[in-house]
């Protein structure tokens, strides 16, 4: 009897590169089950092999068996091992973008090099897809997606589990919904999926019983003549016996066709399967959960990793490419592109979804804080150095000996004016052992010679000044200067000492804090009786809000105040005690911590265009608050939120009707409901329910932050790494509250019994670190403006801050006629584009844009870099090889024209 069905059975490996166990212990482990691989392999003892669609696997095999790599490439070549085209495989929501476009290029080209990458869109254990994924994929010639988590149930019951998933620009993957993950025929013939197996025979009764089970839960979803099996799971070794049982399956069954292949056989025989058939549709993220958790608060799961992912991506994409790209077109010496592009592999390693979630073991993070600081101090050894290229080629030598310059930098395609806080040192002549150097009043001058606003918070002296080579003793000062900086660029001020006695800055005594400010936000705490991977709700426990301690302003500058905060809570809870005892009596004792915030006050004034495009009145009432939030962390088992209240936010400034909430996310602003849905939790105290046992998730990610619309303005608000946010009713008005998680303290890997997700969804593993008893500090942005354009672009601002350091003092080998170096490279104007990346390639530079918009963006893009040269701007793909268009010629201005929701790459050389 012909089976009208065919199976496609992928041998393959889930392996994360760290998670329950650390990456050397997974490593050694990785080792084995690569040497016994290739063997099976070469003899044909096992067809094929799918390592788990990312290729640092190699690399890290490699770095131990390097002798092995000819064996690997032959097998590549052969088609018997599928590699890429992931580097990691990352989470989705937490990487932002350009990264994931990064990982993309690095996985596909390390398996290209080895012979050919696999392009199948293979995603099958992030937590949920964001929109605008099939739109980077396609933009690597990639038409598929695979995955597991996130699929909507209304989606699933309706289509099935194969569907054209659509971005918002158009792009399209067809996409295969895992129903059973990617274990469905992992562990074949023996006893558990979970457990060890290795020395044990496969038996064909247990392989059957296996298969019919699996077939009964994948038919009622799948009307395709073709299914896809991975034949494999977490860690699991490979197998030389799964040929054998795989024909005694067919011997033994007549229900389904069982051959190996690859994903790219499955997707072939599914193509031809579907003929000419017309397929559903889906718009939207994926963030569904049918049969599987999807596992919604790693958003917020040990957020001193994603403060520091924030800090690592900024200072890559939006200081270092940049200045390398400007240094390059200048003539520069730059840094050697391979240490850029071990920042780059460091940074990618972080994202690997249970790492960047923080859903992983205390020693697996402790590993991602080092790799994190490893970016940043290479990045910022990049950056001093390109610096000193700069002083020593195009800076004459200060003709003052105490003289400092300090280099401030704009990573935003727009102007903008900033308070630059730097410390500078003037040496004192003599060193560590001569008299200290009086304190005099400073003056600062820009680049062109124009005087700017300077005050002196502080000074001292000996101070000390450690760097490469040099080692100084002199005076410091702490100051803050007002500085205009040009779009994407950077200017270089310079201090001197004057005769004149210093005089601090003061603020005038007795300046009364803003109501606007006080009232603008608050301090929630509540439990967590959850895990690493979701919120644990209980809502027999009060919410605990802060109450306000004090508030004056600053003793040196106008507009910044301090506000101090205590909130009580209990110190713990004995979870585990939850069922047979009272709530009560399993509370640790009452503990108190003080919060401490810096508020600084920078007015907000609309340009008249982006106003009167919004039909909005120009107002000058608007403002930006930066919020510098720390406090010391003593509740465990606990999640401290900040609440915003847009009425209160506004101040002064009627909002009138609400028109809705944007999110900044991925790639594109989403539109939310300003009336959020009620929240169903499962019964307490510890709730059982059956896999996948997971209620909806209240809260949103975001990149940035988030804009509530009103008819009279827009409030805005976000923070640094603060990717979790939830609205709910506000008591003041139509406008939703905005609560930001700050952090929420653990103490396990996974637990049962939660009020949102009750199932197991890891190995009940301790992770006392990511209670996160230490000292934790935020930055924060919020504040109102006339127009949506404008709360955009100042939110962005407050997030992502310019870069300000002193200048090394370095010897001038090469001075410079023409000192002024306030440099441009790149102007949107008003436009709704986002900068995305701009480094430097070959002679000239990539530039990556992305329109967020739902509009469609037609604009004269400036690039002074570019002035007086003529160049040639040719866009491409994503893989910034293969052309979209042919090359123009130009001269400072590129002419671009993007659909909504576009992402454009386009390559630039000097003609």
């Amino acid at each position: 009897m012909k089976q009208s069905r065919s199976g496609i059975v992928v041998p393959h490996t889930h392996w994360d590169r760290a998670w329950y166990l650390p990456f050397q212990a997974y490593r050694l482990r990785l080792i084995e089950m690569m040497t016994d691989l290739l063997g099976w392999l070469e003899s044909g003892a096992l067809p094929l092999f799918v390592l788990d669609g990312q290729t640092v696997l190699l690399e890290d095999y490699f770095a131990v068996r390097p002798h092995d790599k000819p064996r690997v490439q032959a097998l590549v070549e052969s088609g018997k091992i599928k590699v890429g085209p992931w580097y990691t495989m990352p989470d989705c929501f937490l990487a932002r973008p350009e990264s994931l476009i990064r990982n993309l290029q690095r996985g596909l080209q390390m398996g290209d090099d080895l012979g050919g990458a696999s392009r199948v869109g293979y995603v099958p254990d992030s937590f949920g897809h964001f929109a605008q994924l099939p739109q980077i994929l396609s933009g690597f010639g990639i038409d598929s997606f695979l995955f597991m988590r996130g699929m909507p149930e209304q989606l699933r019951d309706a289509h099935g589990a194969v569907f054209l998933w659509q971005s918002p620009d158009g792009s399209q993957v067809l996409s295969t919904f895992l129903r059973e993950g990617y274990f469905p025929l992992g562990a074949l013939g023996q006893e558990s999926f979970h457990g060890r197996y290795d020395g044990l025979s496969a038996r064909t009764a247990l392989a059957q019983e296996r298969l019919s089970g699996t077939l009964a839960r994948l038919l009622p979803v799948h009307k395709e003549n073709v299914l896809v099996l991975p034949a494999g799971g977490d860690h699991l070794p490979a197998r030389d016996d799964l040929g054998a049982v795989v024909s005694q399956l067919n011997q033994a069954q007549s229900d389904i066709s069982l051959r190996f292949g690859s994903f790219e056989d499955y997707l072939h025989d599914l193509h031809a399967s579907l003929g000419s058939q017309k397929m559903p549709v889906h718009c939207g993220d994926l963030l569904g959960q049918a049969d599987h958790p999807l596992l919604r608060n790693v958003l917020s799961s040990r957020i001193d990793l994603k403060i520091l992912n924030h800090r690592a991506q900024d200072i890559l994409t939006g200081v270092v490419e940049p200045l390398l790209a400007w240094s390059s077109l200048n003539g520069l010496p730059c840094a050697d592109a391979a240490l850029l592009q071990i920042a780059w592999d460091t940074l990618l390693k972080n994202h690997a979804h249970d790492d960047i979630c923080g859903c992983s073991v205390d020693d697996v993070h402790l590993d991602d804080v080092q790799r994190f600081h490893e970016v940043l101090a290479l990045s910022q050894e990049i950056i001093t150095r390109q610096i000193e290229h700069i002083i020593q080629r195009r800076l004459s030598a200060p003709t003052d000996a105490r003289t400092a310059r300090v280099f401030v930098f704009n990573p935003h395609p727009w102007p903008v004016t900033v308070s630059a806080q730097a410390r500078i040192l003037l040496a004192d002549e003599g060193g560590e052992f001569s008299e200290k150097s009086a304190s005099r009043a400073l003056q600062a001058v820009d680049s062109e010679g124009h005087p700017l606003a300077l005050r002196v918070l502080s000074t001292e002296c000996k101070a000390i000044r450690n760097r490469y080579l040099e080692t100084t003793w002199g005076r410091a000062y702490e100051l803050c200067a007002d500085v205009s900086l040009p779009a994407l660029g950077f200017e270089i001020i310079t201090i001197n000492e004057t005769s004149a006695n210093l005089r601090l800055a003061e603020n005038a005594a007795g300046v009364e804090v803003p109501q606007e400010l006080t009232s603008a936000f608050r301090f929630e705490l509540d439990a967590d009786l959850g895990d690493g991977y979701s919120h644990g709700p209980c809502p027999e426990l009060p919410v605990q809000r802060a109450r306000l301690l004090s508030a004056e302003s600053d003793s040196r500058l106008d507009g910044v105040y301090h506000l101090t905060f205590e909130i009580t809570g209990p110190a713990y809870i004995r979870r585990d005690d939850l069922s047979s005892r009272p709530l009560n009596d399993c509370l640790g004792p009452s503990v108190s911590t003080t919060i401490c915030v810096r508020a600084c006050r920078r007015p907000v004034v609309d340009t008249a265009d982006a106003a009167k495009k919004q039909g909005v009145a120009l107002t000058d009432t608007g403002c930006t608050w930066d919020l510098q939030i720390s406090y010391t962390n003593v509740f465990k088992d606990s999640r401290l939120r900040i609440v915003f209240d847009p009425r209160a936010v506004a101040a002064a400034n009627e909002l009138g009707a609400c028109k809705g909430v944007l999110s900044h996310g991925q790639g594109q602003w989403i539109e939310l409901p300003a009336t959020p849905a009620a929240q169903e939790l499962w019964e307490g105290p510890l709730a059982k329910p059956a896999y996948p046992g997971e209620k909806m998730y209240p809260v949103h990610h975001t990149n940035d932050g988030v804009v509530v619309v009103a008819a009279q303005g827009s409030v805005f608000a976000g923070g640094v790494g603060l990717h979790e946010f939830e609205l709910f009713g506000s008591p003041t008005g139509p406008h939703p509250c905005v609560a930001f998680t700050l952090h929420r303290a653990v103490g396990h890997l996974s637990v049962r019994g939660g009020r949102i997700r009750s199932c197991q969804a890891g190995p009940q593993r301790p992770t006392p670190d990511a209670q996160l008893q230490r000292q934790l500090d935020h930055h924060l942005n919020f504040g109102f403006a006339a127009t949506t354009a404008a709360a955009m672009r100042h939110l962005r601002e407050g997030v992502h801050p310019c870069w300000v350091q002193e200048c090394p003092v370095v010897p001038v080998i090469n001075p410079s006629e023409v000192n002024s170096m306030r440099s441009s490279m790149l102007d949107f104007g008003n436009t709704a584009l986002e900068l995305m990346s701009l480094r430097p390639a070959g002679e000239g530079v990539v530039m990556r844009i992305c329109n967020p918009s739902g509009f469609q963006v037609q604009a004269e893009l400036r690039m002074p870099v570019f002035a007086g040269v003529k160049f040639k701007a040719q866009r491409v793909q994503l893989d910034e090889r293969t052309p979209v268009s042919a090359a123009a010629a130009g001269n400072e201005t590129l002419s671009v024209s993007f659909k909504p929701f576009e992402i454009q790459t386009w390559k630039i050389e000097p003609c």
